[in-house]
């Protein structure tokens, strides 16, 4: 597994806090860890599955490729 400031790429981390599994600190710590390239979006009241297909989740990882694509394509 490469570490984190090996990956240079912009990043959306989207993590639920009622998350049971994998505590928010986590996200905060995987957030930190890539630095300026990282982007921690929280929800709330969804948990570790429901979050994959709630449409505010959805449209913030489509809104991130999006302005990613337009960055790189620049």
């Amino acid at each position: 597994m490469r570490a984190a400031p090996e990956i240079d790429v912009p990043t959306r981390l989207i993590h639920d806090a009622d998350e049971d599994l994998v505590p928010l600190t986590q996200a905060h710590a995987l957030r930190v860890a890539y630095g300026g390239r990282a982007e921690l979006d929280v929800t709330r009241g969804l948990g570790p599955r429901e979050v994959l297909g709630e449409p505010a989740a959805i449209d913030s990882a489509l809104e991130f490729t999006a302005s990613a694509a337009r960055r790189t394509a620049l």
